[in-house]
């Protein structure tokens, strides 16, 4: 098992010397620049990436562009999300081949959708250079919506969300007021117990069965997802 810094394998556990490869490596300077800007008023949006070789020799490799989401909710070995998640590379995993001689600047361009399901306001997009002998010499990550107003539609709204609870009961304190479904997981993200349509900021009897332990539970509200643990006392 091991780490890569510029093709070169070091040990996990070797802490020191993948420190010192690290350091060694962000005092060379890049040969490239990246910038970008993006526009996604609703879920479909497009990112504008200006790659400019700035060396004094021609360089090839391929640009990489991905679409990716942080702190997205998720129940597994005691978490409650993952703090990030690749969602697409475009055109594809392989890249976009690409030469640039000295000087030379070149444009693209990445239309891509999102989901309904995932967070907007934590979602990113993300441009890299890679060369053959895969060191990655320069990268760019900004907003989906970076130079743009975020538009106040249904990706911006009920990002308040609490579980309060009692020996007998709980609550979903939420500003969304309506139906949500929830259920109720144990820390290896097995369902115990689920709601499929229960209301808002009402108080809730917690289910029959429930022994006191740590559980999560996991609320679907208005095509977004939320995870809480709770700590519950019978």
């Amino acid at each position: 098992m091991g780490c890569y810094v510029d093709g070169k394998n070091y040990e996990v556990w070797s802490a020191s010397k993948l420190r010192n490869a690290i350091a060694q490596r962000r005092r060379v300077a890049p040969p490239i620049t990246i910038t970008m800007s993006s526009s996604c008023p609703a879920l479909s949006g497009e990112a504008t990436i200006v790659v400019k070789n700035i060396s004094s020799r021609s360089i090839s490799g391929k640009l990489h562009f991905s679409v990716k989401e942080r702190h997205v909710p998720l129940v597994w070995a005691n978490l409650t999300e993952a703090e990030c998640c690749n969602r697409m590379m475009l055109p594809d995993y392989n890249g976009e081949s690409v030469t640039l001689g000295v000087g030379e600047s070149k444009t693209f361009t990445r239309s891509f959708s999102l989901k309904s399901s995932w967070n907007k306001e934590q979602c990113r997009v993300l441009s890299f250079f890679q060369k053959a002998d895969k060191e990655i010499v320069e990268g760019c990550r900004i907003k989906v919506n970076e130079g743009t107003p975020i538009v106040d539609d249904a990706q911006t709204k009920y990002n308040k969300l609490n579980i309060v609870t009692n020996k007998k009961s709980f609550k979903i304190l939420s500003d969304y007021s309506g139906d949500c479904a929830i259920s109720f997981l144990d820390l290896q993200g097995r369902t115990i117990k689920h709601f499929t349509s229960l209301k808002t900021n009402n108080w809730i009897a917690i289910p029959k069965g429930l022994h006191s332990g740590i559980y999560c539970i996991r609320a679907n509200i208005d095509n977004r997802t939320y995870v809480q643990k709770l700590n519950l006392l019978n």
